[in-house]
């Protein structure tokens, strides 16, 4: 593999994998965004049923007292007043609290997004650090020391614990270190 292909694989996996992660924040935002809108009306209608079974609780109290012969004034329609306020503050609370949680989530589909775009811009330049890297590398060692370090690791082998090919490592010293020593290379 030339040192241009390398290079261009650098750079194009960087881009793809951004590309991907980009794609999986704007799915995540818009699926997070549907389920606001689901909890904003799921909501709703509970403070809708809930306003609906509070009139029928003050009309079965009208009733009561109607039959008991107690006229709505005064203390009765003291009670009933009270509670339409307090059903209507529930209907209220239920509303609020579905509007928080849908804002919430919202705000994390907002956040999922811009991780991806994060993903995006840093996996492009990531992929661009590490292709000028490698031209670097290309450049200050040559060509044919290049070649002895990609041939000399087998691609058939097992990956190691951190994804590194078995026996990288060791080439990597005995190719780069030397010059590294002599200066060729500048020590991280």
């Amino acid at each position: 593999m030339g040192i241009e292909t390398a290079i261009a694989l650098q750079v194009g996996t960087g881009i793809i994998s951004g590309i991907a992660a980009n794609k999986a924040g704007k799915v995540q935002q818009k699926q997070l965004e549907q389920q606001a809108e689901v909890v904003r009306a799921e909501a709703k209608r509970d403070a809708g049923r809930l306003r609906l079974r509070h009139k029928q609780d003050v009309a079965r109290k009208k009733l009561q007292f109607f039959k008991q012969g107690v006229a709505i004034a005064g203390s009765p329609a003291n009670i009933i007043a009270s509670d339409i306020n307090l059903q209507d503050e529930e209907a209220r609370a239920i509303i609020e609290r579905g509007n928080a949680q849908s804002s919430l989530l919202i705000t994390q589909g907002q956040n999922a997004r811009n991780e991806g775009r994060a993903a995006l811009l840093g996996n492009i330049l990531g992929g661009i650090s590490s292709g000028i890297k490698t031209g670097v590398l290309a450049n200050s060692l040559g060509t044919e020391d290049l070649d002895v370090l990609s041939t000399s690791v087998n691609p058939d082998t097992r990956l190691q614990g951190n994804s590194t090919p078995r026996g990288f490592n060791d080439n990597f010293n005995k190719v780069i270190t030397p010059h590294i020593r002599s200066g060729l290379v500048p020590q991280v």
